[in-house]
């Protein structure tokens, strides 16, 4: 089933609004949609916008560095949620480390040498693999994307069974380019857009957590080594064993 049409949802804006195609008021209603996706993008990642990409992310022999879309031809990459190093009985999932963690532990990776990598770190839109890897392997990647930016007419929203609240937040957005309010208060407005964008959200979000396929079961604490087997002595994040 197809995904509603950008020139729908900017005409429910207009609609709300009480005004016809006029250029203001067209312009007005057409960023605000786009502005309006942005913003629910920011409160919660809808499945619709999460991707699981088999196809073209891969390593190379001894590079440690790599681009989100150059490289790995991710499309709007948002949030990376899990990253798999694909390399039969040594396949695993790389763990996230934070860019201030790695610099803190390890500055100079290449110092441990190539191999197997274990953990990722992000710097913007480049991924750092720790150890840098030894041979080309492919890398799954599962991730969140931001909502395609509509331009034609005939675009179709990213998003699915939530146009009242895009059409809802949309209006506020472009009431507020359309209509002279004072200074303070056009401000005052911008900076709750993101709250207003939780308030609509409210019940879609309930019902887009709700999986009941899925059962949560409450794990123990462990301690042990969850990374790949090998050799821990060289391993730069192990304190002990």
């Amino acid at each position: 089933m197809a995904n509603t049409t950008y020139r729908t949802l900017y005409s429910k804006v207009l609609f709300r609004l009480g005004m016809g195609e006029d250029g203001r008021a067209l312009f007005a209603a057409r960023e605000a949609v786009n502005d309006a996706q942005k913003y629910i993008a920011r409160v919660t990642d809808f499945e619709e916008l999460k991707v699981l990409d088999t196809d073209n992310a891969s390593t190379a022999a001894g590079t440690k560095t790599y681009h989100l879309t150059d490289d790995w031809g991710l499309t709007r990459p948002k949030d990376l949620i899990t990253l798999r190093y694909m390399d039969e009985g040594s396949s695993g999932k790389l763990v996230a480390l934070s860019a201030r963690e790695l610099d803190e532990k390890l500055p100079y990776v290449e110092s441990i040498g190539e191999t197997v990598p274990k953990w990722y770190t992000r710097r913007g839109n480049n991924i750092d693999l720790v150890p840098v890897p030894s041979e080309a392997k492919s890398i799954y990647i599962f991730y969140s994307q931001w909502p395609l930016v509509l331009s034609d007419d005939s675009d179709e929203t990213s998003y699915e069974n939530i146009d009242d609240v895009i059409v809802a937040l949309a209006s506020d957005i472009a009431a507020t380019m359309v209509r002279k309010e004072t200074q303070e208060y056009g401000t005052k407005l911008l900076e709750n857009w993101p709250q207003r964008a939780r308030e609509y959200l409210g019940l879609a979000v309930r019902e887009h957590n709700y999986k009941p396929d899925m059962t949560y079961i409450a794990q123990p604490f462990g301690t042990g080594n969850t990374g790949f087997s090998g050799e821990p002595w060289k391993d730069p994040f192990v304190k002990g064993w």
